[in-house]
């Protein structure tokens, strides 16, 4: 393995000046300067010279590495964790993922072990835990660059999807459609997003004169709750819960309007839903927003960050979906 001793060999320079070239560091204007720096780049190049990340690390106080805590692993959440991929390695970041398995304990354990290994920060793609421990206080305490896409009320800041407007224009339209019973099916876990999704709808129920029923499911519970509700329109979060509650429904012979929350990448994965009308949320934009916010945290402190950054969805009704595919959701 070539090293940078063997380049300021080459190089007919010290060590601490072909350090500096390669760092992209040189000191001073003279043209003696920038020839030696320069001499140095061109032999580490045709050298193949890689420099360490550990050594760079150890410079700097950053190992330009983001640590993601994720509940579990299907499908969705591969092309999630791809996405992010993607945009923490153009912007020159790399990607330590941890696994929950919807465990809180677990979740405690993922935490100790990303800050074990020096990670610049942490994005959180599943709930923080309701009661604070020993490291979460300390992050806080210390405005540790540290975000959630999901809910925070904690004080640590988040990027999220913003619902209400798109919930008063599903409502309105299953209202459109003659309904005056409606139902809300909220998954497990996603606590104070639940409760903020929960809110916009029973204000736009009172609203309307609607009559409308909230279902926080939880892990060991069934669909049966909803099945069972025939009678009323459904919105229901979640392209697996949407699969699962309209299957359910055609089973026995039922077909209530319902809207589907489901989000870009959920709907390319099952594009083709039996559903009236959608809020489509935009998990890629959030994305984006999310690597912008951490590494600026970072890069520039957390005053240089937004506690709260919303990205508004949109209903759309299924009259629409053509052309919602048709532009490769585009038009957002």
């Amino acid at each position: 393995m070539v090293t940078i001793q063997d380049i300021a060999e080459k190089a007919g320079v010290p060590v601490k000046t072909a350090s500096r070239a390669v760092a992209g560091v040189t000191l001073g204007k003279r043209r003696d300067a920038k020839e030696r720096a320069e001499r140095v780049l061109r032999i580490a190049k045709e050298l193949g010279y890689q420099p360490s990340i550990v050594a760079q690390s150890l410079r700097t106080g950053k190992t330009r590495t983001i640590g993601m805590v994720v509940s579990g692993l299907n499908q969705y959440f591969g092309c999630l964790i791809e996405a992010y991929l993607d945009a923490l390695e153009k912007r020159g970041y790399r990607l330590l993922l941890e696994v929950t398995k919807s465990s809180e304990e677990k979740e405690y354990e993922c935490l100790k072990d990303l800050l074990r290994h020096r990670v610049d920060g942490v994005i959180y793609i599943c709930d923080l835990p309701r009661e604070l421990r020993t490291e979460h206080r300390m992050l806080l305490e210390t405005r540790f660059p540290l975000l959630t896409t999901t809910s925070d009320d904690h004080g640590f800041g988040m990027v999220r999807h913003d619902f209400v407007a798109a919930i008063h224009a599903a409502a309105k339209f299953l209202y459109d459609r003659g309904n005056r019973e409606i139902g809300l099916a909220l998954p497990p876990m996603h606590y104070v997003q639940n409760s903020q999704i929960g809110e916009a709808f029973e204000a736009e129920c009172a609203q309307l004169g609607m009559d409308g029923f909230v279902y926080h499911q939880e892990p060991e519970s069934d669909d049966e709750i909803i099945l069972t509700r025939s009678n009323r329109a459904w919105m229901v979060y979640g392209f697996q819960m949407v699969d699962r509650i309209t299957a359910g429904f055609r089973a026995r012979g039922c077909h209530p309007d319902i809207v589907g929350f489901c989000d870009d990448i959920g709907w390319k994965l099952h594009p083709r839903f039996d559903i009236c009308g959608a809020i489509i949320y935009w998990t890629e934009k959030i994305v984006e927003a999310a690597a912008d916010e951490i590494i600026a945290r970072i890069e520039c402190g957390p005053d240089a960050g937004n506690p709260d950054i919303a990205i508004p969805a949109n209903f759309v009704a299924e009259k629409d979906f053509e052309q919602l595919e048709s532009t490769g959701f585009s038009a957002r």
